[in-house]
């Protein structure tokens, strides 16, 4: 949660404190405390993103891992350059290959509302493919972590990243590592594929939190 323009957080809120029973759901601690801040009249959960509820529960097939995937922003909102991109790209495949893609898909909005499930499916299925992932986007985190893959989450232009690695828990910690510059990617690249073959996460987030989601509203089961 990130507002630029003042007039725009101010309208935001004056239309959330209309609303008595609007309860938010914070993935971090910067929106939580920016909510508490304009969204006065709301109730307000600091609470994980959900996509990481399907952590440990999605079952995707063995592959032979081969590789390293960039995840990487391609909008105005990228904090990396694409030539230094590139340039650690050609300095990792001295001794593994690479491949680069974004969490963006350009499938139209119909087709995704049509068939959602699968195209997530196969988005997971493509990240349990390699044997790390380099990332600049919160959500290619996640899917590395979905498909059991270790990530590499690279600083960024805002606090998405930062604030959110600090959910994962140190259970984690053979599976989420956070460079602060490019010049650590590859001794980070190096030290993964040392090791042995990850066990698979457990499903951490939706037991501790999105399994309890329901009482914590007081919707009524259904």
């Amino acid at each position: 949660m990130h507002y630029q323009d003042d007039s725009h957080a101010q309208a935001t809120a004056d239309i959330l404190n209309s609303h008595p029973d609007c309860t938010l759901l914070c993935r971090d601690e910067h929106s939580y405390e920016t909510a508490r801040a304009l969204f006065n009249k709301c109730r307000l959960f600091l609470y994980p993103d959900i996509v990481t509820s399907l952590i440990g529960n999605i079952k995707l097939p063995e592959y032979s891992r081969k590789g390293v995937l960039f995840c990487m922003r391609n909008d105005k909102e990228a904090f990396h350059r694409p030539e230094a991109i590139e340039q650690l790209r050609r300095k990792l495949e001295e001794f593994i290959t690479t491949e680069q893609t974004d969490t963006t898909v350009d499938i139209p909005p119909g087709e995704v509302i049509a068939d959602r499930k699968k195209i997530l499916h196969s988005t997971f299925d493509y990240f349990s493919r390699f044997q790390a992932v380099v990332t600049d986007r919160y959500h290619g985190t996640i899917f590395s972590l979905i498909g059991n893959t270790p990530v590499i989450v690279l600083n960024s232009s805002d606090h998405k990243l930062a604030s959110g690695v600090q959910w994962f828990p140190e259970s984690f910690s053979r599976h989420v590592y956070f460079a602060e510059t490019l010049d650590q990617v590859p001794g980070y690249v190096q030290h993964i594929v040392d090791q042995p073959p990850k066990e698979p996460l457990p499903p951490y987030f939706s037991t501790e939190y999105y399994d309890h989601l329901l009482e914590k509203l007081h919707f009524p089961h259904t």
